[in-house]
């Protein structure tokens, strides 16, 4: 997974002004499991940004956690997220210098045969 760090920036300002805290991981460490947004990610400039659950105690992908996103909690952080999100596109959209400079770095990248 490539993550596109000018479009980081603006994804951690635009989750910030939901009120939300980021966590900072230690250098070096990429997450676990696999996704094909790795794969999205060779081609086009890309984030995968992730959100928690707060107050949820369950691991992702055990049904402690199921059950945990059907709470207020979990509807709390899917409205975040989708603000932040749509922050993030009017931010890259208004930035004409960025817009410009991903959509060359688009036109470069090749897809893996």
């Amino acid at each position: 997974m490539l993550q596109d760090e000018r479009i980081l920036s603006r994804w951690n300002n635009s989750l910030r002004a939901t009120g939300r805290n980021l966590l900072q991981l230690p250098a070096g460490s990429a997450g676990g499991g696999s996704t094909d947004m790795g794969n999205v990610s060779q081609y086009l400039p890309a984030i995968h940004p992730v959100i928690a659950v707060l107050d949820a105690v369950g691991m992702p992908h055990t049904a402690e956690f199921a059950a945990e996103t059907c709470s207020a909690g979990a509807d709390q952080a899917v409205l975040h997220a989708a603000v932040a999100l749509a922050g993030t596109a009017a931010d890259v959209a208004a930035d004409a210098e960025l817009r410009q400079a991903l959509l060359q770095e688009r036109r470069e990248r090749k897809p893996r045969a």
